[in-house]
């Protein structure tokens, strides 16, 4: 008898074990072809991640495999991102008229708001949602919101560093004291990383007399530093 229930028991289990890799065979399967769309789109998701040019052609066909990833794995932020960053330089005038471009930004705007919905604590989806929201509407207090919680959420991010700055920096006077905090800190990290002075002199020179006061503050008094901010600066200034 104590064989036969055993024998009972082990295909109970064995059936048990068979209904539960089935399931999860059949929930895996949505991710797969969601992952396999999203590869397809990579090459110019990464450029666009860089900050590099796309061509119109090869965003149109990032988007559609980005629904398609979308379609089958619904609460995957990253897509969603990734779908924000196509729509945001497909609002571009060089690809849009005026009409485009608002309704392109308003796609940006939404796929922003998911993504952080899926992963409150995406610092990089903050600071482009505050960069969209300007882009769209100019300085409202949903940029200061979310230039805020992108400090908050990654304070220190070297991919961060100069689209916060120079956001901040375009809406100096309207910003409240604990943003211009951040903002300026955005600039003493740029210093502090060498790789990134030129850039931040770059964004000095793009600038007037009141924000550039604010970059040049944050550069450390020591005589030495003063005089290569100098240097950069002359070098720079007379190639642009």
């Amino acid at each position: 008898m104590s064989g036969k229930k055993v024998n009972k028991r082990e295909i109970v289990i064995a059936s048990l074990a068979l209904v539960l890799a089935t399931s999860l065979l059949f929930l895996s399967v949505p991710r797969l072809l969601a992952s396999a769309s999203v590869v397809q789109a990579a090459p110019s998701i990464s450029v666009l991640r860089r900050g590099a040019e796309v061509n119109y052609k090869a965003l149109s066909k990032a988007e559609a495999l980005l629904h398609k990833a979308i379609s089958w794995d619904g609460d995957n932020p990253d897509y969603f991102l990734d779908l924000a960053f196509v729509h945001r330089r497909m609002a571009d005038a060089k690809f849009s008229d005026n009409r485009d471009g608002q309704r392109f930004l308003q796609l940006a705007l939404q796929n922003f708001a998911t993504a952080l919905r899926l992963a409150p604590s995406n610092a990089r989806a903050w600071a482009h949602l505050a960069e969209a929201h300007y882009a769209f509407s100019g300085m409202t207090s949903e940029v200061s919101r979310a230039l805020r919680i992108s400090f908050l959420t990654g304070h220190i991010e070297p991919n961060l560093l100069a689209i916060r700055l120079k956001l901040g920096l375009q809406n100096w006077q309207a910003l409240p004291s604990d943003v211009k905090w951040f903002v300026k800190l955005q600039a003493r990290q740029m210093w502090h990383i060498y790789s990134m002075r030129d850039d931040l002199v770059r964004i000095y020179l793009q600038f007037g007399l009141k924000e550039r006061l604010v970059i040049f503050d944050q550069v450390p008094p020591k005589k030495q530093e003063q005089k290569e901010f100098a240097s950069r600066l002359r070098a720079l200034g007379s190639s642009s």
